[in-house]
């Protein structure tokens, strides 16, 4: 499921009116302390004072119980170079105090309109300079029994995917377990509001889950297990999920990211570390020859994406997919990593850019190669001689395959049970698409008629077709 992307919004915002309506006469006007925010309503757990024995002008731990985490405010702090010293001095404070940082979910400067606020990024205000483990929370009664299995499963796959993005995130991570479609349904409705009650439902019942990175919480899954997913299933989905937390570790953010590209890693890292519950690159290769497959321009923003989605259903994911394996075997694995390296949502024109640099294409021409990639692409005929007669079969292009005869077999075969076990076979390539075959018993003394086969071949997937003497 496309992940959630909020981005950061002025502080002033988020605090209200004291700082719009505060005076500013003198200098004690305009220091911010941490009673401004217990004013406000906010629950200060924990300041300066508490850590270093200051003022309450430098440090708030203001806590926030409804949404299970803690947000960090460094008041009075107007440059960037300045909010990373002080967050630096006091995540090394709370270290030695031995309070738990992983659990702060955002640091943000806190300063009175008008005052200078100083231009950060995402990992100035998600990062830490330490790893935290995965944190993996039950959010119902029934998830309680999911946490073991949950946290194992994706503590190996943070290992892997820190060898493949040749990075270990610093940036803390929830996941909330769900096992009530209702409970699930009112997760997916507090990270996306636009959503309508019906949608949030339906999504809840369909099995979705979700990566949300928060301007409050930080980075947190939504990860749905109403359908009680097998083992198998349940590391496809956390691989999923997982990779758009890595996604955003890497680039910062996701708000200067296609979904086309964000979807179609997350599917490819799924595959590469998972396994696959589906062909993406069959479904892919056979919309493209059939011309319903959606184009990689149609799905670069988020209501784009829902479009197409309605429009096409799985057909978004498998076009994604396919345009991330066809990036990574013409340019090399990394050249996704590039281009989630390369992007800033100070310039979101930086990842185009990008692409343009490495493949030499813009993102129409990149769309058409991938068309032409996937009409290209070949499959596999295998064929078992389940006959006492020789066989032989002629392809599209005019290529001969003679199969032996089998030595053991009848000329009636029970059932439709393809029987390989000690059949003749041959395995011959072709061109992926459909495929119409010539099948000739060549004998001289009885005759059998000649027999057009018709097969589907997709890439990677070898069709399998036993030959007997029915016609």
């Amino acid at each position: 499921m496309r992940p959630v992307r909020y981005r950061w919004l002025p502080l002033v915002i988020l605090v209200g009116a004291l700082f719009l309506a505060a005076p500013r006469p003198a200098r004690a006007a305009v220091t911010v302390t941490c009673q401004d925010l217990r004013d406000l309503g906010f629950i200060v757990s924990l300041t300066d004072h508490d850590v270093a024995g200051g003022d309450e002008a430098e440090f708030c731990l203001v806590a926030r119980p409804e949404e299970d985490t803690f947000t960090a405010f460094f008041p009075n702090v107007t440059g960037a170079d300045q909010f990373r010293a002080v967050k630096l001095r006091y995540v090394q404070a709370l270290l030695a105090a031995g309070y738990d940082v992983c659990r702060i979910g955002a640091w943000r400067p806190l300063n009175r309109v008008g005052e200078p606020q100083p231009t950060l990024t995402a990992a100035d205000r998600l990062d830490l300079p330490i790893y935290c483990p995965p944190r993996v929370v039950a959010r119902d009664a029934g998830a309680a029994a999911w946490v073991d299995r949950v946290a194992q499963a994706v503590y190996v796959l943070a290992e892997r995917t820190a060898q493949d993005f040749g990075l270990l995130p610093r940036r803390p991570l929830t996941l909330d377990l769900y096992t009530d479609p209702n409970a699930v349904a009112g997760a997916l409705l507090a990270a996306r509001p636009e959503l309508e009650s019906e949608a949030a439902v339906r999504l809840a019942t369909e099995g979705r889950s979700l990566t949300v990175l928060s301007a409050v919480r930080g980075m947190f899954i939504v990860l749905n297990l109403t359908d009680a997913p097998s083992q198998d299933a349940l590391v496809r989905r956390l691989a999923h999920e997982y990779t758009h937390y890595a996604q955003a570790a890497v680039a910062g953010t996701l708000d200067a990211l296609p979904l086309w590209f964000l979807e179609g890693q997350a599917e490819f890292q799924m595959e590469r570390l998972a396994g696959s519950d589906w062909d993406r690159l069959a479904d892919a290769a056979r919309r493209e020859r059939a011309g319903t497959a959606p184009r990689l321009p149609e799905l670069v923003t988020g209501d784009q994406w829902a479009s197409a989605e309605a429009a096409y259903g799985n057909a978004v994911y498998s076009r994604a997919y396919s345009a991330i394996l066809y990036l990574t075997q013409r340019w090399g694995y990394s050249a996704p990593i590039k281009l989630l390296r390369a992007t800033s949502d100070a310039d979101p024109t930086r990842f185009d850019q990008t692409l343009a640099n490495l493949t030499g294409m813009d993102l129409a021409a990149f769309d058409q190669a991938l068309s032409e990639w996937l009409r290209a692409l070949g499959g596999r005929l295998i064929f078992f001689n389940d006959s006492p007669l020789p066989q032989r079969v002629i392809l599209p292009d005019g290529r001969t395959v003679d199969i032996p005869a089998c030595s053991t077999c009848t000329f009636h075969r029970a059932g439709d049970i393809c029987r390989t076990e000690g059949r003749p076979v041959v395995v011959v390539d072709v061109e992926a698409g459909e495929v119409r075959l010539l099948r000739v018993v060549p004998w001289d003394r009885v005759h059998f008629p000649d027999l057009e086969i018709v097969l589907v071949v997709d890439p990677g997937t070898p069709v399998v077709r036993c030959l007997d003497l029915r016609v």
